[in-house]
């Protein structure tokens, strides 16, 4: 498996099956790092586009593989997943003021 992390509306989906929470509900419940297990869970759909039968058992074995895999990864995940709900709900942030605009 390579890092290579990307989010449609399916991995949405499966984060949104996985967790029980909307992206909205989990992103106002501010994302933290170290949050095991949403964080797997965020990786993993990333990951779905590479292996639809893939599981969250295997994403954490697969970062357990090498040092600091995990930091990296969800770091990419987090981004991915926020990027991904901001274009899908045309969500754009005022550059000056700081806000979101919808």
């Amino acid at each position: 498996m390579k890092l290579d992390i990307k989010y449609g509306i399916n991995a949405v989906r499966a984060v949104i099956k996985a967790t029980g929470k909307t992206p909205s509900e989990i992103l106002k419940g501010g994302f933290k790092g170290d949050d095991l297990e949403l964080g797997t869970t965020l990786i993993w759909a990333g990951l779905l586009h590479q292996d639809r039968n893939l599981t969250i058992e295997q994403v954490g074995d697969w970062l357990d593989s090498e040092e600091g895999l995990y930091v990296k990864a969800v770091t990419e995940a987090a981004s991915g997943f926020i990027a991904t709900f901001n274009r899908s709900f045309a969500v754009k942030e005022d550059k000056e003021a700081g806000t979101e605009k919808n």
